[in-house]
């Protein structure tokens, strides 16, 4: 099977997230394969203390999705 080039890790909306482990625990390494996508806005939740905050949907780099947009492109 040939691999998609319209995956997430190509598209403009997407930004890998270095910061971001993939179990959660500041124990664990860094998985690169995890991102951000940023063609929509933030999602808006509450945190446990009842304080506002929002974050960008996570999405691992081989993904895709009906949004893609090669890096390359104008955004529209």
């Amino acid at each position: 099977m040939t691999e998609r080039s319209e995956q997430c890790r190509n598209c403009m909306w997407w930004h890998p997230n270095g910061n971001i482990n993939a179990t959660g625990s500041e124990n664990t390494p860094v998985d690169s394969n995890i991102g951000t996508c940023h063609a929509r806005p933030p999602w808006p939740f509450l945190t446990p203390t009842g304080a506002p905050g929002s974050l960008f949907p996570r999405t691992y780099a081989e993904r895709f999705c009906r949004d893609w947009q090669s890096r390359n492109e104008v955004p529209l």
